[in-house]
């Protein structure tokens, strides 16, 4: 019973991770589609907002990245809010959200949670003495509609209200709403952001985006002094030697992920390389040592109750290792 309830919340956790933007914490765009044409197809009505922050690069120019992602972690929080009981929110781009009500249906809708959504974001400070200002529109459901006819519409209207508003008030003034004399970072805001915030122990888990980037600085790094790293290409099979169904992919990958995790150090990386494969990047460590996380990799996935007997695990080593020599 304790086995299944701890299944149970791994495959939840799991959901999540997929279903969550990574930086806001609401839904990704590929999950807020889905979820809104399920309700379209429940309801036949609704309202879809699409809002973006205005002259969102201009905060990240002026007040620097950090600042700009907590900003947009302050709107998801207020979405989140106000989404709580009738309604789901979504990041669908940089600094666009979109916003869903699935009860709704009266156009006087619209322009009263228009000006709802916009008061509370106002509310919002990027820093001392600047606030966020937001263009938000939205349209009411069709026949017919889905969630990308309805978003077309809105986004639309979002457009020409924005190229409006730049013609009759001129660009400069959205401008200096965001400039300030003598802008300062404080530099231990930056350290505190580019900290890990919760060290998890074990190997670092990275997107393949960022693997690969952190591989390529590893190769720079290496042509100025000497080191080894080596790469290990981990794959799921079944006891017939084909790859993993996909009803057994996502429990399988995720007891996987752990072992892998849990049975390196602090300073080795790996990623998801596809849907049974993960790939391995260990640093500073010889031909031996590599041979020695396999055997430990391997010692575990044949001791884990939910993969014993039910998938067999291929290694590939060495692939194409980072180079080691010394710049003259």
């Amino acid at each position: 019973m304790e086995k299944l309830q701890k299944l149970e919340e791994e495959n939840r956790q799991l959901r999540v991770m997929v279903e969550q933007d990574w930086l806001t914490g609401i839904y990704n765009r590929g999950t807020i589609e889905l979820k809104i044409n399920q309700q379209l197809q429940m309801y036949q009505k609704g309202a879809l907002f699409v809002l973006d922050v205005d002259h969102f690069k201009q905060i990240n120019d002026q007040y620097g990245h950090i600042c700009g992602d907590v900003a947009l972690k302050k709107i998801a929080a207020v979405l989140k809010k106000i989404t709580y009981k009738n309604g789901s929110a979504g990041r669908v781009g940089g600094d666009e959200f979109v916003i869903f009500y699935p009860e709704a249906d009266d156009e006087s809708f619209i322009e009263e949670k228009r000006k709802e959504i916009r008061s509370l974001l106002k509310q919002i400070q990027v820093t001392d003495g600047a606030s966020i200002y937001v263009s938000i529109c939205g349209c009411m459901y069709r026949p017919n509609d889905d969630y990308i006819s309805m978003f077309r519409r809105a986004d639309a209207l979002l457009v020409k209200e924005k190229h409006i508003r730049r013609r009759l008030d001129g660009e400069h003034v959205y401008n200096d709403i965001y400039m300030s004399e003598n802008l300062l970072v404080d530099i231990e805001l930056i350290r505190k952001e580019l900290r890990e915030q919760e060290i998890i122990p074990g190997a670092f888990c990275q997107d393949y985006h960022s693997f690969q980037n952190i591989y390529r600085f590893i190769e720079r790094r290496m042509s100025r002094i000497q080191g080894e790293a080596g790469l290990i290409l981990f794959t799921l099979m079944n006891p017939k030697g084909a790859y993993p169904s996909f009803e057994q992919q996502e429990q399988c990958m995720f007891a996987l992920k752990r072992i892998i995790q849990s049975s390196l150090r602090l300073g080795d990386v790996f990623t998801q390389y596809s849907s049974f494969q993960f790939l391995v990047m260990a640093l500073d460590t010889k031909e031996e040592g590599i041979q020695c996380i396999i055997d430990r990799i391997q010692k575990a996935f044949a001791q884990n109750a939910c993969l014993k007997d039910k998938m067999l695990l291929h290694h590939d080593f060495p692939l194409e290792a980072v180079h080691t020599h010394v710049a003259r």
